[in-house]
């Protein structure tokens, strides 16, 4: 691994979601089911006319965190140092269903180690 990479974006174990946070800085626009009523409103955003949403899931209620610069406007801290969701408690399905150390967590990862790096 490079020195300048945080060892936090490691590929291999353990997985220190805390230190890390590629998943939410790294993995594109997250998507907020209209079963995820938990949810702040505040928090989110109509995917209407978003790349990557059909426009019927507009109209179904699908809305998406909102983000500052690419990274969840949830996440509080700094990806690779130390991180915490501003939400936890209240956090999407899909984030609260993403496993460390999954294919995708492997995949934010990397798209962090390369966003990152010095």
């Amino acid at each position: 691994m490079e020195a300048d990479v945080s060892p936090a974006f490691s590929m291999d174990g353990p997985y220190d979601c805390q230190a890390c946070g590629a998943c939410c800085v790294a993995v594109g626009p997250v998507a907020v089911q209209p079963h995820d009523t938990q949810v702040p409103r505040r928090r989110t955003r109509s995917v209407r006319r978003m790349v990557g949403f059909a426009s019927f899931e507009a109209d179904l209620g699908v809305r998406c965190m909102k983000a500052d610069d690419g990274r969840c406007g949830a996440l509080v801290g700094q990806p690779g140092s130390r991180v915490a969701c501003g939400i936890y408690d209240r956090r999407p399905s899909v984030c609260a269903e993403f496993q460390p150390g999954s294919g995708y967590c492997l995949e934010a990862r990397a798209s962090a180690r390369a966003r990152f790096s010095a």
